[in-house]
């Protein structure tokens, strides 16, 4: 995923800021309504970034393979 956003002249760590953006406002979303603490906010956030740096170099497919 990298390789394509960087041949599109877009960064990695502009790719994960973006990423990172959505997510927020969801997880923002959530605290306000009431369904999560800001604490466990913070965690997912934290947990999010992590996640999202690794998938993005990852050479593994984002899809599950099925086997028969």
């Amino acid at each position: 995923m990298v390789q394509i956003a960087g041949e599109k002249g877009i960064g990695e760590q502009q790719l994960v800021d973006y990423l990172m953006e959505k997510f927020n406002t969801k997880i923002d979303q959530k605290v306000t309504d009431g369904k999560i603490t800001s604490e466990q906010a913070g965690q997912l956030k934290q947990s999010m970034a992590e996640r999202i740096k690794a998938r993005l170099n990852s050479t593994d497919s984002c899809r599950s393979k099925k086997t028969s």
